[in-house]
């Protein structure tokens, strides 16, 4: 036990020691020019700040916004292949701390690639990373100023929320395996913001594997549907789950943390209000 987590411990120093916003001279990063993106939402963080004619590369199901679902790929962002990453040249690789391997983050160190890590466990900490994102690339004042219209708008929204009720509600981001969001999850504190209560078994847990026995006793009024493949299963419009709301969503505008989130939000507390037959519009 003691050696597994002195080997974890040890995995987590080498990351935090290594993707450090600098280069092999110490020096900021700020005028990387060739920057190969690791997921996703990092891609469309990246673009919204401006700095989308940056980006050489991403991962696959990078497909937002339009101009980015052109560039070239290096694999799927859990596990994007080095050799396709060298091949584009990069200065810089930005990837998501909690998706990014420590094998892989050594092995550009020692290429001479630096890596700028983010965080986007929580909503609060993915718009952090636009302001830190955005002040190593040296567009600090055009981050900043997106990060306080970002939390202007979800304000605006969670107020508008607070007003709907607070439905309990269930997010199935899988269906074989059935997994769902947790309380823990970016996903969930922007359903809190729309004025839902997401559900789950673990309040600590961001993402929880659940069963059909498990649904039926959280007893969701709405079940938000934003998995990648496999269609809703009839079992969740049937007795007893026949009176829960389900919603179907792009899985995308849900599962990547991303300033689309914020769209997500504002389109859920108006079906918050839908559903609670409030007939008012957030002021966004």
């Amino acid at each position: 036990m003691k050696g597994r987590l002195g080997k974890t411990l040890g995995c987590l120093a080498l990351l935090a020691a290594l993707a450090l916003p600098c280069d092999s001279r110490g020096e900021t990063t700020r005028a990387a020019r060739r920057i190969v993106s690791l997921a996703p939402s990092v891609t469309e963080i990246l673009y919204a700040m401006g700095v989308g004619k940056r980006v050489v590369g991403t991962t696959e199901h990078s497909d937002y916004p339009a101009e980015a679902a052109g560039l070239p790929t290096v694999g799927q962002y859990m596990s994007p292949e080095l050799e396709r990453i060298v091949a584009l040249r990069p200065d810089l690789c930005v990837g998501l701390s909690e998706a990014t391997s420590p094998r892989l983050v050594e092995a550009l160190a020692r290429l001479g690639i630096p890596m700028f890590l983010t965080n986007a466990s929580r909503l609060d900490r993915m718009l952090d990373s636009i302001g830190e994102l955005g002040a190593f690339l040296g567009v600090e004042e055009q981050a900043l100023r997106l990060k306080r219209q970002y939390s202007e708008r979800l304000e605006s929204i969670r107020r508008f929320g607070n007003k709907a009720g607070h439905p309990r509600v269930l997010t199935i981001i899988s269906v074989s395996p059935l997994y769902a969001a947790g309380p823990g999850s970016f996903i969930a504190d922007m359903v809190r913001c729309a004025g839902g209560n997401p559900l789950g078994l673990d309040d600590g847990k961001a993402w929880q594997g659940l069963s059909r026995e498990a649904v039926i006793w959280l007893k969701p009024d709405i079940i938000l549907f934003a998995a990648h493949s496999g269609s809703i299963p009839e079992w969740m419009r049937q007795y007893p789950l026949d009176s829960a709301e389900v919603v179907a969503i792009d899985p995308s505008l849900v599962i990547r943390p991303s300033p689309r989130l914020i769209d997500t939000a504002g389109f859920l507390a108006r079906e918050f209000h839908r559903l609670s037959a409030e007939p008012t519009t957030p002021n966004e």
